[in-house]
């Protein structure tokens, strides 16, 4: 991470249905992590300190699952022209 850099990594996985009246909506977030695919692992950073997952155990948790949206961002504060 460069100095400019949040940092801030969400990964979401979740099973959504389409429109109906009722949904019920699952999921796992990780924020502010580092995803480290040698060793396999999501590391989350916030002032308490760092926790350590598998990243195999969460995809495994949704293998074979239907109707599953992935998404990853990575959010970047983006400082202003006119500092001042």
């Amino acid at each position: 991470m460069t100095s400019g850099d949040s940092g801030i990594i969400v990964v979401s996985v979740g099973a959504r249905r389409e429109a109906v009246m009722a949904n019920k909506v699952s999921g796992e977030y990780f924020k502010n992590c580092v995803i480290d695919v040698e060793d396999m692992t999501i590391t989350e950073f916030d002032r308490d300190g760092t926790r350590t997952y598998s990243l195999l155990d969460a995809l495994k948790r949704w293998s074979g699952l239907p109707e599953v949206n992935l998404s990853i961002e990575r959010i970047v504060d983006i400082p202003p022209e006119n500092e001042g």
